[in-house]
């Protein structure tokens, strides 16, 4: 699974993708106090205790929250591309369309800044369903082709 800095500030940086995490055991995220060290959700603090991006801990009066950026392994990523109506194997083929051969990819400069799968499915994702594209720091709205 892709941890790296550049995957890692790609999630940071996909909302719309962070808002769809429903927390399961196994889960790799990230916290302020680990930096870039990710960790596995356990699953101990139930589900009460997660909510939009934040751990929940409660002591004594006081509510403590703790940002957390999820980091979705490749089958995850799979799971979130796929439309209803749409069978999983012709979701596929449109990200290898996409996509292109791994001949191709190297000669694309935008494909080419993707360096794992991980990326290259979200970067689909992100452009498939959410219109917007890697700059290099950032997801940016792509504007709609005219004729």
């Amino acid at each position: 699974m892709d941890q790296s800095s550049r995957y890692q500030i790609m999630c940071k940086m996909a909302v719309e993708i962070q808002a769809r995490w429903i927390p399961a055991k196994g889960d790799v995220y990230l916290t302020p106090k680990q930096g870039s060290n990710p960790c596995f959700w356990s699953g101990e603090d139930g589900e009460n205790a997660f909510r939009k991006g934040f751990a929940i801990r409660k002591k004594g009066n006081l509510i403590y929250l703790e940002a957390r950026i999820w980091l979705p392994r490749l089958n995850q990523l799979m799971d979130l591309a796929q439309i209803p109506g749409i069978r999983f194997q012709d979701m596929t083929f449109r990200f290898h369309t996409w996509a292109g051969k791994p001949g191709e990819r190297e000669k694309d400069p935008v494909m080419q800044q993707y360096k794992s799968l991980e990326q290259l499915w979200l970067a689909f994702i992100m452009t498939s369903h959410f219109s917007r594209q890697w700059d290099g720091t950032r997801w940016i709205i792509i504007p709609p082709v005219t004729a």
